[in-house]
């Protein structure tokens, strides 16, 4: 699978830095970026991922974090239903889940390799959120 990098929430956009560290990273492994200052949600990173076929990871610590595709995969983090608020915590609903599962299922079809992970394990839900997901994205 992809190794993922997370930037700390301190780190300020620096476009210069992200591309000499890719350019540097073996290209043999899968690269997933996890953005989390709000000042790298803009064109000129995910140009930067693009060049190198690294994914900007999706993930829900960040307000309207877009979900945009760098590569032919995607990397896609869960991290709670309110995670803004409550870090790791809580069960996602069906509701919830309704529209990343389409999302997701949607570039299922379209050939887009799909890796997505919960890290909601405060009180152990992310298996079932993670199982309730993959049965989303298995049915017709």
């Amino acid at each position: 699978g992809p190794t993922l990098v997370q930037l700390p929430p301190r780190w300020r956009r620096n476009v210069e830095r992200l591309d000499e560290f890719l350019s540097t990273a073996s290209p043999a492994l899968r690269w997933a970026v996890e953005l989390r200052d709000p000042s790298w949600v803009h064109d000129d990173v995910f140009a930067i991922l693009e060049k190198h076929g690294a994914a900007l990871c999706i993930h829900d610590l960040l307000a309207d974090h877009p979900w945009e595709l760098t590569t032919s995969w995607t990397y896609v983090r869960f991290h709670g239903p309110d995670a803004l608020r409550a870090k790791y915590q809580g069960r996602y609903t069906g509701r919830r889940l309704k529209k990343p599962a389409q999302r997701l299922k949607d570039w299922l079809d379209e050939g887009v390799d799909v890796y997505a992970y919960f890290n909601n394990d405060y009180d152990g839900f992310a298996v079932h959120d993670a199982t309730y997901l993959a049965g989303n994205l298995r049915s017709p």
